[in-house]
């Protein structure tokens, strides 16, 4: 019995081939959503008064900032999950060859 069937080989290679443009676009949008949460943050400080401390305090506060770092940290979430999927499906394709290279060679 293989410990990774064929289908399994083949489901993890399909999920690779269909996952390219969606973890692009994913890793795009962890970039794009740093760069507002750091531009609402910027907006911030400039809008507040006081010492250094103070302003960026005040900064980070702002409804319009916490929404933009929760919509980062919801995008870097998403980004994760396929980037482990596609990690873990790397591995079953490596286990497979690994067990096919030692079946060829007559360890198995």
């Amino acid at each position: 019995m293989d410990l990774i069937s064929e289908k399994r080989l083949t489901a993890a290679l399909t999920y690779l081939a269909e996952s390219d443009e969606r973890a692009a676009e994913l890793k795009a949008n962890v970039a794009r959503t740093e760069y507002m949460a750091k531009l609402q943050e910027s907006m911030g400080y400039r809008a507040a008064t006081g010492n250094v401390d103070e302003r960026w305090a005040e900064a980070m506060m702002l409804p319009e900032a916490r929404k933009a770092r929760e919509a980062h940290f919801t995008a870097v979430t998403e980004y994760e999950k396929v980037r482990a999927r596609r990690e873990r499906e790397i591995l079953v394709i490596d286990v497979w060859r690994s067990l096919n290279a030692n079946r060829r060679v007559g360890n198995i």
